[in-house]
């Protein structure tokens, strides 16, 4: 039987259609692949806004309560009967309260509970008295102004401050380890009184505040991953952390990893783990915000976007099939 001789030009072309399949096939995975990539990046941005909405909401409601301190302590100095309580309180020469005045100390009460009134987020006012070196507390639930003893955690934190204001970090102010935990953070200062001078500071102040206010920027907000928030002290002390895991510490909770955040990297790595994570850093009163998202939960081919590129390789794999 005789052999038929394929024609040479049908040959070249044969090849040279082939090859172009090939460029196709190249051309198209390449496409496919950069689709994919913006897509993926598009798809991650849009899941992750809604951590950054809530991210600057949370960041603002701290800072309108850092903004609103200063007003709250005009409220010792607007008129003179509040100045005449404070100084009634802060110059008495003894610690024990039952050594003033019960018009006096009804007075001092009517002042803190004005200060209070000026924000529902206000769970306690301390106040630390430098000349009998004393704490008191006020309390708007029980409109009762105490004495308390030098064993309180907010003791060592209001001795010998001399700023005019100061950030305390997230404490748990309960009673007791048996009761449930009332979380707090505070913004502090110094007192002013009748007997004040440039060398001698009459008092500290720290007003704790629940962490309520806070949380209400994370309410009603759409996150599709489980992600956490943070407040922190430049130096790593927290402020703030939206799943509550403080510990009983006079010196606060630390986040080992706060450099990596004051860095502006978008990903950072914890205990091994690596997480997506937005930061907002505030220069006028030396904190951050912050989020994380663990990386896996939002993994590149667990997006739609994905789909692209495996389409892609599906195609090109059909068309040299074919």
């Amino acid at each position: 039987m005789k052999k038929t001789k394929i024609p040479f030009a049908n040959y070249f072309y044969n090849k040279l259609m082939l090859l172009n399949t090939g460029i196709i096939c190249v051309v198209t995975l390449l496409f496919g692949v950069i689709a994919s990539k913006n897509a993926i990046n598009y798809e991650r941005v849009m899941m992750l806004r809604s951590y950054d909405d809530a991210l600057n909401q949370l960041h603002a409601n701290y800072i309108t309560k850092q903004d609103n301190f200063s007003n709250l302590m005009l409220t010792f100095y607007e008129n003179g009967d509040n100045f005449q309580a404070i100084s009634t309180l802060l110059d008495s020469d003894s610690a024990d309260l039952s050594s003033i005045d019960a018009f006096e100390l009804q007075r001092i009460t009517v002042l803190f509970n004005a200060l209070c009134n000026k924000d529902p987020d206000i769970l306690s006012v301390f106040v630390y008295k430098t000349k009998t070196e004393t704490l008191y507390s006020y309390s708007p639930a029980s409109r009762v102004v105490k004495k308390l003893s030098s064993d309180s955690p907010i003791y060592d934190q209001l001795k010998n401050r001399n700023f005019s204001r100061s950030i305390h970090p997230a404490m748990n102010i309960s009673s007791s380890e048996s009761d449930t935990p009332i979380l707090t953070y505070g913004i502090g200062g110094n007192l002013s009184s009748a007997s004040a001078s440039i060398q001698r500071k009459p008092g500290n102040i720290m007003v704790a505040y629940s962490f309520s206010g806070l949380q209400r920027a994370l309410q009603n907000k759409n996150f599709r991953f489980p992600g956490r928030f943070y407040i922190l002290t430049l130096d790593g002390k927290v402020i703030f952390d939206s799943e509550k895991q403080i510990v009983s510490s006079t010196q606060g909770t630390q986040f080992p990893y706060v450099e990596q955040l004051i860095n502006k990297q978008n990903v950072i790595t914890i205990d091994g783990t690596e997480y997506f994570s937005s930061s907002i850093i505030d220069e006028k009163y030396k904190y951050i915000s912050t989020y994380i998202v663990p990386k896996a939960d939002v993994a590149p081919f667990g997006l739609p976007g994905s789909r692209i590129l495996m389409h892609a390789c599906r195609s090109c794999l059909h068309q040299v099939q074919n």
